[in-house]
């Protein structure tokens, strides 16, 4: 019985540290637009944000529990791409916005582009809400 327990405790510590890659959270504001709180930019600024400008569609993936870039730059008119390398379901959420894209296990999505305007937007997997990014929109 006490193996069985303690192989219980070891499964949960080990699903809660797998689905985190950073430890920003976000909330609505007043009139509706993303805030970060809690660090949520992780550091992420223009000047060190991964310069996918030039790209149409971006590639966004999804591996290891993880995006890859989780920090990056692109125009407002841009397509995506998402890629979900992983056996596992999850989305890719910017929060306050249209999009909310559920992510198949070992699935890619390709959309057109959001127009969203000019800023910097958080986004996320809402089924592993520690696992964030930051999209800034030039």
């Amino acid at each position: 019985m006490r193996r069985v327990l303690f192989l219980l405790a070891a499964m949960l510590i080990l699903a809660g540290t797998a689905c985190s890659s950073s430890s920003s959270t976000t909330q609505p504001s007043d009139n509706g637009g993303p805030v970060i709180t809690a660090g949520g930019t992780g550091g992420c600024s223009e000047a060190n944000a991964t310069d996918l400008t030039g790209d149409d569609p971006f590639t966004l993936t999804m591996e290891n529990f993880r995006w890859n870039p989780d920090c990056f730059k692109v125009s407002g008119s841009s397509s995506i791409t998402v890629v979900n390398k992983d056996p596992q379901n999850h989305t890719f959420t910017i929060p306050n916005t249209q999009v909310d894209v559920p992510l198949a296990p070992n699935k890619t999505f390709n959309g057109e582009s959001a127009n969203l305007s000019p800023g910097t937007y958080p986004f996320l997997c809402t089924i592993h809400p520690n696992i964030t990014g930051t999209i800034i929109v030039v």
